[in-house]
């Protein structure tokens, strides 16, 4: 048996094959995983709290409750990586036409694209402008906050876009680094009764990666066809993880504790280094969210600068052209403070010897 290339996706190919012999691993956008103990969860699944469907509905509850979704809008998916394919197949055998900004996350490119889905790519900064006039065969892809960004938009800043009808255009939001915002209840941009869908997944802010929890949320009539759709091209979520998903979600507080922790130092650390190197620039801030996209002064294309940089120092970067946007990198902000440390005085002095 041959292993995957994943050359459908440069960002998710780049990952897999250069993590293993990285000595600095800054590609990671998900925070370490956890040992669940340590944060009040119970490892020791209960059988008496039913079967699979059991659990889907005691995880569902639990979501809605933090969200504030409807349960009939929330169909539970194996993580996030399922939901794009999902939204992405919806909305293509709808013959939809995709409409995208950059930098953007590669899936949200890549994934409709291998399909024979035909994208329509405009600047991040003139996407919303360009939708203002799309039509009702049309969706805009988008992830918030923004991956490799950082930027957040508020539910309110995108008031004025959310229409409902069929004459109205689209969003699909992937919201799976909403819960590094660190708000009390997280903002989802879905409204109930407009034409917006949503994802989300407990993969990167709880540590989740081993275990493949998701949702997705939109309208009710959406969201049984989509329950059809899985179930004859995925696999249904087995008890166990959404016996664990729920009791972080009665955690979270514990878990918000130690993005704060990681992300804020890394971060602090990273502009302390930037202020020292003026040939880098960081393009949005990125706020709380665990990476950051940073663009460079160099004559020099995104993924040669990242190949040269992990032969020389060991230090792994996300080129900037697989996300759309070149001279650039995103660097993520997930390591302890020993390695995340190291990976910048390797990345200084690398920096040195290109001067």
């Amino acid at each position: 048996m041959t292993s995957a290339d994943y050359s459908y996706d440069p960002l998710i190919r780049w990952v897999v094959k250069y993590s293993p012999v990285s000595k600095y691993n800054m590609s990671l956008s998900g925070l370490p995983e956890v040992k669940f103990s340590d944060f009040g969860i119970d490892t020791s699944y209960r059988p008496d709290l039913g079967d699979r469907k059991g659990m889907e509905k005691v995880f569902r509850d639990e979501l809605c409750k933090l969200y504030g979704f409807p349960e009939k809008n929330v169909l539970i998916t194996t993580g996030g990586s399922e939901s794009i394919f999902l939204l992405s197949k919806y909305f293509l055998d709808r013959k939809f036409s995709i409409m995208e900004g950059y930098p953007e996350y590669p899936p949200l490119f890549t994934v409709p694209e291998s399909m024979g889905g035909k994208i329509s790519k405009h600047t991040y900064s003139s996407v919303r402008e360009k939708f203002l006039t799309a039509g009702p065969r049309d969706v805009m892809f988008m992830s918030n906050p923004n991956n490799p960004l950082g930027s957040y938009i508020r539910k309110d800043m995108v008031s004025g876009l959310l229409r409902s009808g069929g004459d109205a255009p689209w969003i699909y939001a992937d919201e799976a680094f909403l819960e590094f915002m660190l708000q009390n209840r997280p903002e989802s941009l879905f409204a109930d009764g407009y034409n917006i869908v949503i994802n989300g997944s407990m993969t990167k802010f709880y540590g989740f990666s081993n275990f493949r929890v998701g949702w997705i949320v939109g309208p009710e009539s959406m969201i049984r066809q989509l329950d059809i759709l899985r179930s004859i091209t995925g696999a249904q979520n087995p008890s166990y993880p959404l016996w664990i998903a729920t009791q972080c979600l009665q955690n979270r507080e514990k878990f918000q504790k130690r993005a704060r922790a990681v992300v804020g130092r890394d971060l602090s650390l990273l502009r302390s280094f930037l202020s020292k190197h003026s040939e880098l620039k960081l393009e949005a801030d990125p706020g709380n969210v665990s990476f950051c996209f940073i663009k460079y002064s160099f004559d020099m294309d995104s993924e040669a600068f990242c190949s040269t940089l992990l032969d020389r120092t060991g230090v792994l970067l996300s080129p900037g052209s697989y996300f759309g946007l070149e001279r650039g990198f995103r660097m993520c902000l997930t390591q302890n403070e020993r390695e995340f440390s190291e990976s910048l005085e390797a990345l200084g002095k690398f920096l040195d010897s290109m001067n």
